[in-house]
């Protein structure tokens, strides 16, 4: 099983920031997840909530604030907000990244994925499971996953109908024979998102792929 960083550390390191991303890398995980939404300026930055106001020094919407006027906040530890093409090549020589899509920037996200040296590491996934039909129509090459809160009745047809490989579920909602019939199809699974050292133990026992968690340095020592 392999360990995903959420939105890098989120409970060690300020979330979605270059200072999570490199803690979490450290700590040996196989992936990293972030999130991305589009500026005022049509730039894409990474961050989890539609306002700044709960992980930066400041308030507003990103769609409503300009990279440059973003860059001058502080969000967490005097970090910065990041771009995602300046996060593309700290990742991916190292980990695999996930990227959530948080608005409507799916275009403009595969685009630079597609450009990027580092794509086959890159996996987008989306809740909208519409984003990553429109994505796989765009680039049938780029590796999707479908986010969901619930346990799918066929996993095949699900991820075949939006062009993913990978479903990316809540652990509540993830059990081995869910799994069994995932890999039968040749579909990962990846859960989201465990602190607990014993839960994971029993995660992996039944054959899950990735598991997120906000705390990485938790399962630097033990081996999944």
């Amino acid at each position: 099983m392999k360990i995903l960083g959420h939105r890098g550390a989120r409970f060690e390191k300020p979330e979605n920031t270059m200072l999570g991303f490199n803690f979490a890398l450290k700590q040996g995980v196989q992936g990293v997840e972030l999130d991305v939404r589009s500026t005022k300026d049509k730039q894409l930055v990474v961050i989890h909530d539609e306002s700044i106001d709960r992980t930066s020094n400041s308030s507003g919407n990103v769609s409503e604030l300009t990279y440059e006027e973003l860059s001058s906040f502080d969000f967490g530890e005097g970090e910065s907000i990041s771009l995602l093409s300046d996060v593309i090549p700290v990742i991916c020589p190292l980990a695999k990244l996930f990227i959530e899509l948080k608005d409507n920037s799916e275009r403009d996200v595969a685009k630079l994925v597609e450009s990027s040296k580092f794509k086959d590491q890159c996996i987008i996934k989306s809740f909208d499971h519409r984003q990553l039909k429109v994505i796989n129509k765009l680039n049938a090459d780029l590796t999707l996953a479908a986010l969901m809160v619930c346990t799918p009745n066929n996993p095949k047809e699900l991820a075949f109908d939006c062009g993913a490989s990978i479903l990316s579920l809540n652990i509540s909602y993830i059990d081995q024979d869910f799994i069994k019939a995932a890999h039968e199809s040749d579909i990962e699974v990846c859960g989201w998102n465990c602190n607990d050292i014993q839960k994971a133990q029993d995660l992996k026992n039944i054959g899950l792929d990735w598991m997120g968690t906000d705390n990485p340095s938790k399962f630097a020592s033990n081996c999944f």
